[in-house]
């Protein structure tokens, strides 16, 4: 079948975020409207690059949309991912947890990208596949291998921010040493070699006040900055966001692009 350029970008959305709904797509400009998204997706379907998924993520019954195993030439070429690669992840069962925390990282790149618009300031969003970095560093006894996994890299008016997503699956332990591993990035100049930059900071979107005091209170002094805001608040015109104390509210973007004046 033919694959048009607009669905190329889709295969790259849809392999990039794992899976996508019609609707979000649609928010994401690919398509002038949900009726259009779901004809092409069906075609798309019936064709191979696409597979379509069910499941009920957030007590939904929609159907889901991801990258198919005959899509991986054309992510091999585009992306410059392996191809063999590229088609044993679209070929992956993904659990619905996995499922869920896709479509709110899809959901909180969409809601930034928006707000960007509305003020007026570029915006660019980079994958979790493409943003990992593994590294070594020298300590002492030799070199140690290490990896940072967020789960996109947002440029928000030209400032560079991790994003994380939190369900509440991730044990505070845990959250901890990822607090840890986002510093030592910092320190080792791993970020600089990779990015050419010197600086970044962290979004972290969770749901429930409760949990995001929480996830905020091990966040220590100094560089980088890590802002909390929830997911509830993501359809808000300008989202609501906090550093350490979650009475001090600001808009989250406005803040964000503030950094990089």
């Amino acid at each position: 079948m033919r694959i048009s350029p607009r669905d190329e970008r889709l295969l790259c959305e849809l392999f990039g975020h794992g899976v996508l709904t019609a609707e979000q797509t649609t928010r994401l400009g690919l398509f002038g409207s949900v009726v259009r998204a779901r004809s092409r997706l069906l075609i798309l379907v019936e064709g191979g690059p696409v597979r379509k998924r069910r499941a009920v993520p957030l007590g939904t019954s929609r159907a889901l949309y991801s990258a198919g195993p005959k899509a991986a030439p054309t992510l091999a070429r585009i992306l410059g991912v392996d191809a063999e690669e590229a088609s044993a992840a679209c070929r992956r069962r993904l659990s619905p947890f996995l499922l869920e925390h896709s479509l709110a990282v899809a959901e909180t790149r969409i809601a930034l990208q928006g707000e960007c618009a509305r003020l007026g300031v570029s915006f660019d969003w980079t994958w979790e596949r493409l943003c990992r970095h593994e590294y070594e560093t020298l300590v002492a006894g030799g070199w140690e291998r290490r990896i940072v996994r967020p789960d996109g890299l947002a440029s928000i008016g030209g400032s560079l921010w991790f994003v994380e997503v939190d369900l509440g699956h991730v044990s505070l332990p845990r959250w901890r040493r990822r607090i840890e591993g986002y510093r030592r990035y910092l320190r080792d100049g791993a970020f600089a070699e990779g990015h050419g930059r010197d600086s970044f900071g962290v979004l972290v979107l969770a749901s429930g006040e409760l949990r995001l005091s929480r996830l905020a209170r091990p966040v220590p002094q100094g560089s980088p900055r890590f802002l909390f805001a929830r997911l509830q608040d993501l359809s808000s015109d300008a989202i609501p966001a906090f550093e350490r104390d979650p009475a001090s509210r600001f808009p989250l973007v406005e803040e964000a692009i503030r950094c990089s004046a």
